[in-house]
């Protein structure tokens, strides 16, 4: 029998907020499920697509890792070392329900299987600000420790442990947070991409949330990477993140209302208020890429309003 092998494993862990209640739950108390189907696509073509768009990303990355090396402006000469290291971080996908989580490892010691990581949270950033404009906010969690892997998309250990403790115990809003151990190698990373001159500090995918903990930025960097490295056209952008906004009032107005009744809905609509506040901040900074003859992204926030928000989000 194969030892397993200990690896240090960068991991992303996510829950697809609502479905519980929402697509689950009615399911189980159809009479006839046919009547659902067209939303049991839906969701199931959004995790089937993100799933397999990582998948084949890291195997084009892995095949052709010096044209990834080159975008990133790495030398000729350093390439070899970094191809081999490529090649040896393991990536893997483990689905439970509505909940998915994706990792990298390289051997301890060995950054490339983070920094890899790294570049995936730009992807992951643009996916998750498509679930939120189609009314999914993500909870998740970013965590790095010793596993082992028991069979391909198997892991095990103490990150996992860490990651949902996180992920279940920390991040309670619409967000995904990152453990401090995690964000520490983050700054390592920044140091080794300006070393080889490769663009925007990975630190930068991140920001500082009300409470203090680091989170993914991800509607920065979704879109200041839909506008300045693919190119997308700003009315497309704009409207992306319009619609993210109004799918989130709607929901936490729903929320709102029913909270006059439901105990539980008014811990939602908490939820979803901080991460209407998320939303406006990054918008609102935003706001800069595009023209001014474009109707504002979001309102401002005065000390006052975000004390408030903070405080008692339901009664805003």
């Amino acid at each position: 029998m194969k030892s397993m092998e200990v690896r240090e494993y960068v991991v992303c862990y996510f829950d697809l907020l609502g479905q519980r209640e929402g697509l689950i739950e009615k399911v189980r108390k159809a009479d006839d499920v046919t009547a659902l189907q067209g939303e049991i696509d839906f969701l199931s073509a959004l995790i089937r697509g993100f799933n397999e768009d990582l998948l084949r990303t890291f195997g084009f990355i892995k095949e052709h890792g010096d044209v990834v090396l080159k975008f990133m402006g790495m030398s000729e000469e350093s390439m070899p070392e970094f191809l081999d290291r490529i090649k040896q971080v393991h990536l893997g996908i483990q689905q439970f329900s509505d909940s998915t989580l994706f990792y990298a490892g390289a051997k301890d010691g060995d950054g490339m299987g983070f920094g890899l990581f790294l570049s995936f949270c730009r992807y992951f950033a643009a996916h998750y600000l498509r679930l939120v404009e189609c009314g999914i906010p993500i909870r998740g969690a970013i965590a790095m420790g010793r596993g082992w892997e028991m069979a391909p998309n198997c892991l095990y250990g103490p990150v996992m442990e860490d990651v949902y403790r996180l992920e279940s115990k920390v991040a309670d809003s619409p967000r995904i947070v990152v453990a401090p151990n995690a964000f520490h190698r983050i700054l390592e990373v920044d140091k080794d991409a300006a070393s080889i001159n490769a663009g925007p500090k990975p630190s930068e995918h991140f920001t500082v949330d009300f409470d203090g903990l680091y989170i993914l930025d991800y509607l920065s960097l979704a879109t200041i990477q839909s506008l300045e490295t693919f190119g997308i056209d700003r009315r497309n952008v704009l409207g992306s993140l319009v619609r993210g906004i109004r799918s989130i009032r709607t929901t936490l107005d729903f929320y709102r209302e029913k909270a006059k009744m439901d105990d539980h809905a008014g811990t939602i609509a908490r939820k979803y208020a901080l991460l209407q506040m998320y939303w406006m901040q990054r918008t609102g900074a935003l706001e800069k890429y595009f023209d001014s003859t474009q109707p504002p992204l979001s309102q401002p926030i005065s000390p006052s309003q975000d004390a408030q928000i903070k405080s008692n989000p339901v009664s805003q």
